[in-house]
């Protein structure tokens, strides 16, 4: 499987948002109560799910999107909280 970069990614959605962009891959991101886990990626009956800390900050929050999107897309089958 060939690597995208992240300028692939926002050239080809044409924008720079990583919640955006992941929704556009068809990957669902959750905000929930997380305690000290600032998010983690999963796939659960074969759809890509991403699980975001909903009391970070906003930045935060994308930071951590764009985090697990990396995850999702450069090994899919590894679950690693952040």
């Amino acid at each position: 499987m060939r690597k995208v970069t992240p300028k692939q990614l926002i050239n080809k959605y044409k924008t720079n948002n990583p919640q955006e962009i992941a929704q556009e891959l068809g990957i669902i991101v959750l905000f929930e109560e997380l305690g000290d886990i600032n998010g983690y990626y999963n796939t659960a009956f074969r759809q890509k799910l991403i699980h975001i800390n909903i009391n970070l900050s906003e930045y935060k929050q994308q930071f951590t999107i764009a985090h697990e999107l990396g995850h999702a897309l450069l090994h899919p089958k590894q679950i690693h909280p952040f």
